[in-house]
């Protein structure tokens, strides 16, 4: 087993375990009800993101997903700007500064795309 941690662009292909993990934050957070922020919403926002190229990262560690960050552009957006549609590292892999990667990652691919706001 490695303990290093691998930090790629998601694809379409992870969507079953991303979403797994999306509804783990849902559940995480679940005692603050948020209808804008429900796991429909952030799980929609997220396949766009994948399928645009959009800045949505994961977090592997021994080949089992552990985290992602996902930073989407949306077509009614202004130009620029970004959604940030959640950064999330299962409790069991926090204090590995794996958030960290994976938002330097995100950040790197906005700016190449010429984004410069994240909101969210």
């Amino acid at each position: 087993m490695s303990n290093e941690v691998v930090i790629r662009q998601a694809t379409i292909d992870d969507w079953n375990s991303l979403a797994a993990l999306i509804a783990q934050m849902n559940f995480d957070h679940s005692q603050k009800f948020d209808p804008i922020n429900s796991i429909h919403l952030v799980g929609e926002g997220i396949l766009h993101g994948i399928r645009t190229n959009e800045a949505v990262y994961v977090a592997e560690l021994d080949n089992k997903m552990v985290g992602y960050c996902a930073w989407v552009h949306l077509p009614l957006s202004p130009e620029g700007l970004v959604n940030g549609y959640g950064t999330y590292v299962d409790e069991a892999h926090r204090g590995k500064k794996i958030s960290e990667k994976l938002r330097a990652s995100a950040t790197k691919h906005c700016k190449l795309l010429g984004y410069d706001t994240i909101q969210g």
